[in-house]
């Protein structure tokens, strides 16, 4: 009941910045494949196995009509990608289980997944463009927001032509929402990523990252325990 809540909470919250910035999120559209300005090769933009897919897209204009796009997931850092809800809403994401890829032997203090951002305008980046990505500190009711503008901000960000990049990892300093994360904590972990042109919010994308608390994990796994078990009694 209370992640439920939680749940409500950071919907409405994500909801209300939205609204305070004056910016529409009906340009977003969730579980795309990247790659829509023609180039179709952002997947040497991320890797660890995964596709660049199951994007949460937002295509913005700027003044002069060019389109411009912004993109955000989340995703387990290691398996492969994993589809949002209807309303961006990715997990759950067990905690836990990590493997030896985190390190021998794992180290708690890392979260099983990750969030990824995609920015591409088409062309060069213009002066008048700048980008504002941040994860919400406190998964609770409210938005508290700790933003960063990736492009300038990351030194390790990877491009493609027009395309760029990276895989923010929250237990990296610096990395935004790291301030007050517990990386393993249940509950919902919201990002936004917004573009502007010369201050004034064009579009954002926003993207929920869900996980469960430790109640939820054994009731999923008794539900799945009980299907196996009557599934065998059937066929008895």
């Amino acid at each position: 009941m209370v992640f439920k809540r939680s749940l409500i909470s950071a919907l409405v919250a994500g909801a209300f910045a939205a609204g305070l910035a004056g910016v529409s999120q009906a340009a977003v559209v969730y579980n795309q494949t990247l790659g829509s300005f023609g180039a179709a090769t952002a997947a040497s933009l991320f890797g660890n196995f995964t596709t660049d897919a199951n994007f949460a897209l937002g295509t913005f204009q700027d003044a002069n009509g060019a389109d411009i796009e912004v993109g955000l997931r989340a995703r387990y850092r290691v398996r492969p990608t994993q589809a949002s809800d209807a309303t961006g809403v990715y997990g759950p994401f067990a905690t836990g289980t990590q493997t030896a890829a985190f390190g021998s032997p794992a180290r708690a203090d890392r979260a099983e997944w990750v969030y990824d951002f995609y920015i591409d305008t088409g062309l060069s980046i213009s002066s008048a463009l700048t980008f504002s990505l941040c994860a919400d500190t406190d998964r609770s009711s409210g938005f508290t927001p700790d933003c960063v503008d990736p492009i300038s901000f990351f030194t390790d960000n990877r491009t493609n032509g027009t395309e760029l990049g990276n895989s923010m990892q929250l237990f990296f300093p610096g990395t935004p929402g790291h301030t007050g994360y517990d990386v393993n904590a249940a509950g919902l972990y919201t990002f936004t990523l917004t573009v502007l042109e010369n201050r004034v919010a064009l579009g954002t994308t926003t993207i929920v990252a869900q996980v469960p608390e430790p109640g939820t994990l054994a009731i999923v796994a008794l539900g799945l325990a009980g299907l196996g078990f009557a599934r065998r009694k059937k066929q008895a």
